[in-house]
Formats: C-alpha cells, structure tokens, sequence
C-alpha cells in the first residue's frame, strides 16, 4: 500500500512539473499557474498594497472646514516629473507575477468548435490564467495611487481590451480608466467613459463602484443635486470605516450647499454618533451648529459654550467661537457675532483655514457695513493662509489688494491730519502727547522682551526633550505648508508671499511701492482712537495714528542718535510740520489721498455715495487742489449713474464755468451727452475699423474725416489716441514730413500714456534726428519697424551686440502678429484653440496675447525644438489647418523664444527673415517662402 502511494505521488509530481511551464495551455497548467501567482507573488504584492493604501488614508490629514474631498488620492499633485511612490513593491509584485504566469498558448481545439460559442470565446482569450486579471489590476491600481495617472489610465486601457471578453473585467477597467481622467482634471473625457458605460449596462457587481466614481466627477464639476443618490450609493457600499465616515461627511457638506439643511442636520450628526476620529467628530458637531433648526437654537448655543470650556477642545477654540458667531449671526445679532469671531481669531492656536475663515467672515460683516478700513487687515489677513484652489481665493485676493490700496490713502490722511493737529497744540500739550508714545514704547519693549525670554526658555526645554510635548503645541509656530505640487521657492508659493505679506506690515506699516521705503523708522508709534486725549482739535477731531512712520514724507537732518531713537522727543518733533513749506507738502499728501479714495471708492468698490462724499470732502477742504477738473468730471459721472440731476447739474455747470475749454467741458455741454457715453464704447469702436480700412485702402479723406467726426462728437472715447495715430499717418501717404511731425507731436502730447504714444514717440524721434519719410502704409512700416528702441530712440550697447542664434535644441514658439485693431482678436483666438483643442489631445499649447507699438500677437508657445515647431508650422498650412484662412494682415513667424527676446530688442522682422532665407532655406524652403513674399508684398503697398 505504502509503495502505491509514494508511486502515485512520484506521478503527481511528474504530471505537475510537466504542467507548470506556461507554454501549455491546459487545465492542470491554468490551475498550478493561478494558485502559485495567488498565493505566492500576488499576496506578498497586496499585502505591500494594503498597507501603503492604509499609511495613504491615515496619513492624509485635511481642513474640514471647507468642502472635504471625496477620496484622499485628490490632494496629491498632478505635475508629477518622475513616476513611482509608496505602491512600487505591489507594481513590482504584480508585473513579476504578469510576466512569470501569463498563459498566452491557445487550448487545442476541439472539433466543432467553431459552433460552440463556448469554445468560440475561449479560442478568442488573450489570457488563460485566470488569476492573472487581478494582477494587472493590482499593477494599475498602484500607479494610480502613486499619483502616476497618465501610467495609470494606459494600464487600465490595456487591461479592458486584454480582457475584453470578461464583462465585468472591462466594466472594472472602464470604470478605473474614468477616475485616473477626473483625477486629471479630464473632465470630457470623464463623463463621455462613464457615459458610454452607463448606456451600454453596468454589470450588478460594478455599480457600487460606477456610483462612487461618478459621484466624485459630479462634486468635482459642482453638480452637487445629481451627486447626492450617487454619494448615498458609495457610503454604502464603502467598506472602510474611516472613508465611509468621511463620504458621509462630505454628503453632509453637499446637503449644506444645496440648502438641505434639515438633511444636513441627519447627516452630521450621524457622523458624530458613529465613533470617528475626535477630529472629524468635533468638525460635525461644528457643522451641525451652522446648519441647525431654529428650534434648536438654545440647544446649539448651550453645547457650544460646553465645548468652549472643556480642555479637549483648547487647540480647536477658534471653530467654537466661529460656530457661536455664526449662531448669532442666525439671530441677527450682528455685535454679538463680531465678538465671537473676534475672540476665536484670538484664541487661534494655528494660522490655519480656520482663522481665515473667520478673518472673511469677519471682513464680510465690515465690508457690508462699508467699514472699509477694519475689512481691509481680516481680508490681508486671509489672503495670507488661503490656498488658490479654495471657492474664495479670488474674491479674498481681490478685496485685499484693493483694501490694501485705500488703507495706504487714508492712513497717510490720518497722519498727516494728525501731525497737523499735534503742530497747532500747545507746546505743553503736544510734549504731553509725545510723553505717553514713548511710555507705551517702553512698556511694549518690555514685554516684548519677557515674551522673547519665555520662547527661548520653552525652545531650550523642547530641544532637552523634557518639556511640554502635546497635541497642538507644534501649531503655535505660524506657518503655512506648501501645497501639493506648489513649488518651495518663495516667490512662487502663493501662500507664502501673502503671509509675508502680512507679517511686513505689521512691522513696517503700509507702505507705497518706492524706492528707499525704510528710511529712519522701524518702530510705528500709534495714537489710540479711544483715548480722551485724541481729540486734538475742537472741529478737527483727527486722531494721530503713527508719528514714526512720517519720516517718510518729512525729513529733517538732526544727529542719529535723536532721529533714530523712538524713545526721545526729538525723534517725533523733527515729523510735526510747523512752517508754512512743511504744512504745504503735508496738504499735498492728503489731496493726493483724498482723490485716491475717492477714486477706488468709484471704480474698484462702486461704493457711489461714498466716492461722491471723498470728491466733496476734497473740494471742500482744498477748494483749488490739483485734481479738481477730474474730480468735477467724475462726480458728474457719478450723478449720471446714481440718477442725481441736481447733483449733474450742478458739476455740469461748475466744469463748464472753470474749465470751459477743457475736453470735458467740450463733451458734457453736449444736450445728448448722457446717451454718448452709453454709445462710446460700440460706436468709436465701429468707426475705428471703417477707418482703418479706408487708411489700407489709401483713402486720406475719409480717414481724416472720420477722424475729425469722432473727436467732435466722442472726445473722451478711449480709441481717439488711434484716430490721431491713422490721422497722422495719412501724411505719410502723401509724403508731407511737416504734417506728420505736427500731427505725431500734438499725440504724444495730448495722449503720453496711451499704447500708440510710444510708436509715435520713435518716429518723431526719427524725423527729428533727420531720418527720410518713406512713402507707404503701416503694412510696409511692420516689417522695417525696429522693436525695443529706448526712449531716447536708440539700443542699448548689450542689445545693439545681440544676434539670432541657429541651435535648435532650444524652446520654440509661433507668433501671430497683426496689425493693432485690423482683426477681431477673440475669434483668432478662438479659431487657434479649437483647433489645438481637436488635434492635440496629449500636447498642451499655451497661447499668450501681446502688443507691442501698432502691433498685437498671439504666442503659441510649448514647443520643444525647432523641428516640432516646423511639424505644426507644416500642419496648420495643411489640409484641415486654420492658416490659410486667416486675414491677410496676420503674419505667421515660427521663431524660437531666444530668437524670440533678440528680436523684441533692437531687431525687425525684415531681418529675422534675412537670417531663416542663411540658415533654414534647404530645411524650411516653404517657410521662408511665405514669409519672403509676405514682406515683398507689404513693402510694395
């Protein structure tokens, strides 16, 4: 008995080695080969996988204050330069299985076969082991979560047509492929796989699956309402307690946003209930208080102030107190909500997303009550720590450069009315006032210094690892991460800048943007609004609120060791104007920051009223400033659009008695004036692109007549500096130097900022210096006209020294160049983007607007090398390209972007071509073609 045994199993062992190599394809090969990659290779591989997977999840951590992310995978960049990661030993894993196991051999046929559909499909089988499909979907899996999703989205690919007789197989393949596209950002292609899936039927065993990832592309496009059964579906489903803790959060989050607050309420307090991380459970509680019944008002206060004194909560202090704003917000109970959100920027133990939410929320009530300067620190504040993919960065960024901006204006009003007040007191007195900054100096340098004494003390028992060490006491350091994929260099972090931003400020004070900014003080002085003392003046109350920073404006020379020390009296006595010269230059500052003011109040805050107050109030206390012609005019606007005709009317009348040969006079005394300005954009705009026409066409009278007709009857229209430009070049046309000397003049002149002016300013140049006028149109000017000339009309000796290179290995671009205003430049934009869009799905073109002088350009910029410029030059001439079709005045130049900076300083178009026709005519024989006859064919016109 024992003998048969031990031959029985001498057989079985024969019979299995001969089955294991993959070049037989039977049913004894297809078992050994599936169970050896299962419990061999592949599980050491998920093991690596799972527990990658689980350090991924565990490791995330995420501000859930804002809208969470549906899946951790989301935050990791998507510039990735080098591929791998965490998941490389379970790709490794799954490729060695693939490559040692894959049975590729077809089955021997049996008869009929053909007729068995059975059969059929196994013949049709490009893989027989049928294990190995977990493999590969282990090795796709691992690049995706190695944020390698590119790498990903061809594996998976790959994998749907491997198994394309495997229903589900393709399904999960499919389904995988959309995800690695939404976490692209590939959003079309997104919705047109899962589109595509969803019509042709989704396997039972794939829709839990199909329902988490369409539901991550419908809150990534903000399609929160469809998203909701989707979202329900994948919580379900989901298996891992923490994710599906967090999706049932996020669902929370998305009830808030589509006004579900009832359901909202459900859902988070269903996330509190259900054991989570004390963080995700104190968020919940936090969000419940936003979205909470009235009925339950006391009910959320109570809790509130509960969590507000229990020590667990001392590190999140700042959402207590955000959320008990937020409640008496829901009152109305304005005053009460600013000291909540106050306190709980206070109390902030992180310069993290919750204080700056607290800092907009903060600026919003501000703004709203049009208390502009306390908005403008809450909104520079969170400008500093707000990353640019939060929903606010925008409207946050804008209101603080705006803020920023009037702030600088009425400080520097303040002060100077406070230095004023200081220099007409009492000698007593103003000595007094100074006393009581340099007590407070002290005072503050004291505890400065204590402060400074007790951090190094803590860093000293830190760094001893015998000190404190608990949750939290690592955020008291402010800083701000960099985001995913954000680059280290500070200039380029957003975040960083901005929060530097901040900290400047808060040492040096708002400064304007000049030259030699630090000049003597580092300390800024403040007088208290509060204080009895402030009042200064009977019908002048204006407090001082810094004397140490007016040594910007007002300098006197006195010894260092007084003007430099904030603790002598000397040191704000050399700031206080006290003569008739000083007083005057401190008049001039505020002038200038009354208009400015009133100038940002009008066009970048539309606060109407309050800009119409600063033009008044400017009038009113320097009745003969600099700026009162504009300010006449634009509080004449003003009325216009706050439908005030006595408030027009009586401007109307001032400009025209004061200034009554002004452009302005000119153009308001007109009856219909108020439908001329409503028609000055649309109507010069219409004319301008008839005139230009008739000026190609060598029309001289129809050009000048336009021109004369638009000056008369639109005077302030923003195109007339281009009618003078066209009226001046007409005496080119006819050869009369004189006339086009007088006629460039009166533009530089009239209009010195305006885009033309600087073309304008070198041909006068020229002429002046005795160069001949040549007879001809702006086409023939473009290719002579030289570019980068300096003010004076020549070339720096570094520019003049510069000449075009022929390596090709360098990065390259396509200039779109056309004369200013002589085509509509959105429809050439458009055309160019489509077809990049159609033609390059992988390649990605930036396209870059410029003008420069008379000219305006498209860049298409991107390529490589010269030869992938040349291949897309030869493409877009070609059948289906769009550059055949472009108007005639649009030159297309294939340049690259080094020869691209040489010819921008010091060089023409004439001469680039000179320099293709030495070195490119046997390579680009088409190009130089096209160019060449372009040039012949403007320079005879």
């Amino acid at each position: 008995m024992k003998k048969n045994f031990c031959c029985f199993a001498l057989l079985l062992i024969i019979y299995l080695l001969a089955s294991c190599g993959t070049a037989k394809n039977t049913r004894a090969s297809r078992f050994y080969h599936a169970v050896t990659s299962n419990y061999n290779i592949y599980y050491n591989g998920k093991i690596s996988f799972d527990d990658a997977l689980a350090a991924q999840q565990n490791g995330y951590r995420e501000s859930y204050t804002d809208r969470i992310l549906m899946y951790p995978i989301s935050a990791q960049p998507k510039d990735k330069t080098t591929p791998g990661g965490p998941f490389d030993r379970a790709i490794e894993k799954g490729n060695k299985a693939i490559k040692m196991h894959s049975i590729q051999t077809k089955p021997s046929k049996k008869p009929g076969w053909r007729n068995n559909p059975r059969q059929r499909a196994l013949q049709e089988q490009e893989e027989y082991n049928p294990f190995l499909k977990h493999c590969w979907l282990l090795v796709g899996q691992g690049q995706f979560y190695n944020a390698d999703f590119l790498q990903a989205s061809a594996t998976f690919s790959y994998i749907a047509r491997h198994y394309a007789q495997d229903e589900e197989m393709v399904a999960e393949a499919r389904i995988w492929q959309a995800r690695c596209y939404s976490e692209l950002e590939w959003f079309y292609e997104t919705d047109d796989l899962l589109g595509k899936l969803n019509t042709n039927g989704i396997p039972d065993g794939n829709l839990d699956h199909y329902a988490g990832v369409y539901a991550d592309y419908l809150i990534k496009n903000k399609r929160f309402e469809e998203a909701v059964p989707y979202l329900h579906t994948a919580v379900k489903a989901e298996t891992n307690k923490r994710q599906r803790t967090r999706m049932n959060y996020l669902l929370g989050q998305i009830y808030t946003d589509i006004g579900q607050s009832e359901l909202a309420y459900q859902t988070f307090g269903e996330v509190a209930r259900s054991n989570p991380p004390y963080e995700l459970e104190f968020a919940a509680r936090i969000r419940q208080t936003e979205v909470f019944p009235p009925a339950h008002e006391r009910q959320a206060l109570r809790m509130l102030e509960r969590m507000a004194r229990s020590d667990k909560n001392k590190d999140y202090l700042d959402q207590v107190y955000y959320a008990l704003g937020n409640v008496y917000m829901a009152k109305r109970d304005t005053a009460a909500a600013i000291r909540n959100y106050e306190q709980g920027a206070a109390k902030s133990t992180q310069n993290g997303m919750n204080k700056a939410i607290l800092w907009i929320r903060l600026g919003d009530i501000y703004f709203q009550q049009k208390d502009y300067i306390r908005a403008q620190p809450c909104f520079s504040g969170a400008a500093g720590i707000i990353a640019k993919e939060y929903k606010d960065y925008e409207r946050v960024a804008k209101l603080s450069a705006v803020l920023d901006e009037l702030v600088i204006h009425a400080e520097a009003i303040h002060l100077q009315d406070s230095l004023q007040t200081l220099g007409r007191m009492p000698e007593a007195e103003r000595l007094a006032v100074i006393d009581r900054i340099i007590e407070q100096i002290i005072k503050e340098e004291k505890e400065a210094q204590a402060q400074a004494e007790k951090e190094s003390y803590l860093a000293d028992v830190e760094s001893q690892g015998i000190g404190i060490d608990r949750p939290g006491m690592q955020g008291n350091t402010p800083s701000v991460p960099l985001m995913p994929g954000e680059s280290s260099f500070y200039f380029y972090n957003t975040q960083l800048v901005a929060q530097g931003k901040t900290q400047f400020q808060r040492k040096w004070g708002r400064r304007t943007l000049e030259d030699d900014w630090r000049r003597r003080s580092k300390r800024m002085a403040t007088f208290d609004e509060n204080t009895p003392d402030n009042n200064l003046a009977g019908d002048s109350p204006a407090p001082a609120d810094s004397l140490a920073a007016a040594a910007d404006s007002l300098e006197v020379e006195l010894p260092d060791s007084l003007a430099n020390d904030p603790k002598q009296r000397a040191y704000y006595l050399q700031q206080i104007p006290f003569t008739e010269e000083e007083i005057e230059a401190s008049n001039l500052i505020i002038i200038d920051g009354l208009y400015n003011m009133a100038m940002i109040y009008k066009d970048k805050l539309e606060d109407f009223p309050l800009a119409v107050e600063g033009f008044e109030e400017l009038e009113g206390r320097f009745p003969d400033n600099e700026h009162r012609l504009e300010s006449y005019y634009q509080l004449y606007l003003l009325a216009l659009r706050m439908h005030d005709t006595s408030l027009a009317e009586r401007y109307k009348a001032k400009l025209i008695a004061f200034f009554p040969e002004s452009d302005y006079a000119i153009a308001i005394a007109d009856p219909d004036y108020e439908h001329t300005i409503r028609s000055m954009d649309s109507i010069p705009s219409a004319v301008y692109e008839e005139t230009y026409d008739r000026y190609l066409a060598g029309d001289t009278a129809a050009v000048r007549l336009n021109y004369e007709t638009i000056g008369a009857r639109y005077p302030l229209a923003p195109l007339l500096p281009k009618f003078m430009f066209l009226h001046a070049l007409t005496y080119v046309q006819q050869g009369d130097v004189d006339g086009f000397k007088d006629a460039l003049k009166a533009l530089v002149e009239k209009y010195p900022k305006a885009d033309v002016s600087e073309l304008a300013g070198e041909m006068l140049k020229g002429l002046l210096r005795g160069r001949e006028l040549v007879q001809g149109n702006m086409k023939g000017m473009v290719w002579n006209l030289r570019f980068g000339l300096s003010a004076d009309g020549n070339l720096s000796a570094a520019d003049s020294a510069r000449t075009f290179t022929v390596e090709k290995n360098l990065p390259c671009r396509i200039v779109l160049m056309y004369p200013s205003g002589s085509i509509d430049r959105n429809r050439l934009l458009f055309a160019v983007a489509s077809y990049n869009f159609a033609n390059f799905m992988v390649k990605a073109f930036d396209l870059v607007q410029e003008e420069t002088g008379p000219l305006s350009m498209l860049s298409i910029t991107g390529f490589i090398h010269f030869d992938e410029m040349l291949q897309y030059y030869r493409l877009i001439y070609g059948n289906g390209g769009y550059a055949s079709a472009l108007d005639s005045d649009v030159a297309v130049i294939p340049i690259s972007d080094a020869n691209y900076e040489t010819l921008m300083r010091g060089k023409t178009l004439e001469e680039y071509i000179l320099f293709l026709e030495e070195n490119y005519s046997e390579e680009a024989p088409e190009l130089i073609a096209r160019l060449r006859a372009r040039s012949d064919a403007a320079l005879m016109e």
